[in-house]
């Protein structure tokens, strides 16, 4: 056998090898988040050590989002003279048919709950919704002209939350667990788990509060005024129907 030839093959082997993956751009679409007239792109380099979400038009690691097409779901990025097209090679194969047993996914939806925080992560959640509703009550005493009636508001919140106290959450927390097993995969519940693990994950849910409340800062001015709309054509359509009423004679 000669050796030495097999060395020389190996070492041209790797030295391609080495090449192919210098030549490699540094670049990888990892998801697209479809927005309807918009798109958004998770990138990361090929270290997967950077990323973020990206829009065309920005940059990304030396390259600029060029143009997508939504048909082809195929993303064009340029650095200079270089064009690449991007796509997610697993969103092109078909999902394995999922054989697990309801009592794997149980299990997997159980570590969920339990990644989430779940009675943590309800507690909170319900902290602010009491105070996006004892906002709106003070919005709608002031829009109605009325003084605003902070003992009232007090009361309310506290009633609300000893309403909160009483319920026991274990049993909410298992059915949740179940409703996760009949809806997804195990493998989907594998990645969830995978995903909440991750420090993207634990920002997701420790954050989740304070994107909830932002979210209701936003929300109230709009529902606010729907709901001064709604009261309004209420008021409307019984003046009308009053108005149509024959006037029975005494």
């Amino acid at each position: 056998m000669n050796y030495s030839r097999i060395t020389l093959c190996a070492l041209l082997l790797s030295a391609l090898l080495s090449a192919s993956a210098e030549d490699l751009p540094d670049i990888q679409l990892r998801g697209i988040l479809d927005l309807g007239s918009d798109q958004a792109f998770s990138l990361t380099n090929q270290a997967a050590t950077e990323g973020n979400w990206f829009r065309v038009g920005q940059s990304f690691n030396g390259y600029r989002l060029q143009s997508f097409d939504k048909e082809n779901k195929v993303l064009t990025v340029e650095n200079g003279d270089e064009k690449i097209q991007l796509r997610i090679a697993i969103a092109e194969e078909p999902l394995a048919e999922d054989v697990s047993s309801f009592e794997e996914r149980l299990t997997e939806a159980s570590n969920i709950m339990n990644l989430m925080n779940f009675e943590k992560m309800i507690n909170e959640s319900m902290e602010v919704q009491q105070g996006a509703i004892s906002e709106m009550m003070r919005q709608q005493m002031s829009t109605m002209g009325e003084e605003i009636d902070e003992e009232f508001i007090q009361f309310q919140s506290k009633t609300f939350k000893e309403m909160y106290d009483e319920i026991d959450w274990e049993p909410i927390k298992q059915g949740m667990s179940e409703a996760y097993a009949e809806v997804f995969t195990k493998d989907e519940l594998v990645g969830i788990s995978n995903f909440y693990s991750t420090p993207a994950g634990r920002a997701t849910i420790e954050k989740m509060p304070d994107i909830q409340q932002k979210t209701m800062q936003v929300m109230i001015p709009p529902m606010m005024k729907a709901s001064e709309n709604m009261q309004e054509k209420i008021s409307d359509f019984f003046e009308d129907r009053s108005e149509a009423s024959p006037i029975n004679p005494q």
